[in-house]
């Protein structure tokens, strides 16, 4: 009968040292070990080289690392993808002079685990022609490390991620299960990326509530200038006062001045672009910057234009 073993996630940091960020609130670690009767029996009249199992007959492994991530699931099949993609193995090396191994690739399928499909989002990082890596059992010839990450929704807000690695000789087909390293390593850069995915958008978050504070504050000071001033001039003479706030309106008006002017998603050359505006077209401005405006297109489409781009009304 299969047994489950739990460990703290300070266990876990005690093996694998990772960054703390206090955007990432919590993290469950469980890693299972499956202990399999059949293989155990088998194993009792076969000779000690064939105690590894063979490609087909691996279809999880007993060290496989099982985390429910605080994120929600786009972000972190974003992680893995970076991870699985950046070319290294972690947590093993060939070599006493590696930190890891290199020259790995993502893969979209493998027979490394078996034919059967888990369910959720699958992800393989293949490392082949490897030479006895480190943290696999009994290693002693070439062949392929294989990296399974399984990602699979939990909730709106959370994620669960598994992580299997195994190393398959080249000639026997001999399968080497990791010692729980590379699967404790490969998941510690996998939450790192978490992590900066998630400051990022907290980033993003407060700079759009920024702009758009302002924006609120700059059209409060333009409305509020407007019936000022609508005020002053129905006190002071008979005019019409519809007439009075156009004029007071075109003063925070300016115009474009050439073709390929750029509406910006933000106040910033580098920002996406959200539309190409036309030679002498209008703007309300409702934002000022030393360098940019925050403006208003006739047809309600608001943006940043740089300030040489465009020029005061005749």
């Amino acid at each position: 009968m299969p047994r489950v073993r739990e460990y703290e996630w300070q266990q876990v940091d005690a093996l694998m040292p990772l960054s703390h960020l206090p955007v990432y609130r919590s993290l469950h670690v469980r890693r299972v070990t499956h202990i399999v009767l059949a293989m155990f029996v088998l194993s009792c009249f076969t000779a000690p080289h064939l105690v590894a199992g063979t490609r087909k007959d691996i279809h999880e492994s007993p060290n496989a690392l099982q985390v429910l991530v605080n994120a929600p699931l786009k972000d972190v099949i974003d992680a893995v993808q970076q991870v699985s993609g950046d070319t290294v193995i972690y947590g093993t090396q060939s070599y006493q002079r590696e930190k890891n191994l290199m020259g790995a690739r993502r893969a979209e399928s493998s027979k490394a685990f078996g034919d059967a499909a888990p369910a959720g989002t699958v992800i393989y990082k293949i490392a082949e022609g490897v030479l006895a890596p480190t943290n696999f059992k009994n290693t002693a010839d070439m062949g392929t490390i294989t990296v399974r990450y399984v990602v699979s929704r939990f909730d709106e807000k959370n994620t669960n991620v598994r992580i299997d690695a195994v190393f398959i000789e080249n000639s026997s087909k001999h399968v080497h299960e990791s010692d729980g390293s590379v699967e404790a390593a490969e998941f510690g850069e996998i939450r790192q990326r978490v992590e900066q995915i998630m400051a990022r958008h907290e980033t993003d978050r407060m700079e759009a509530e920024r702009i758009a504070r302002e924006r609120n504050e700059k059209q409060a000071e333009l409305d509020l200038a407007a019936r000022q001033e609508a005020a002053k001039a129905a006190a002071a003479a008979p005019i019409d006062l519809e007439q009075r706030v156009v004029q007071l309106r075109r003063k925070a008006e300016l115009r474009v001045k050439a073709s390929g002017t750029q509406l910006k998603s933000a106040p910033y050359k580098g920002a996406a672009s959200l539309q190409s505006l036309s030679p002498y077209t209008d703007v309300v401005v409702l934002i000022v910057t030393p360098f940019w405006y925050g403006v208003q297109t006739a047809d309600g489409h608001r943006g940043w234009v740089y300030h040489a781009e465009v020029e005061n009304l005749p």
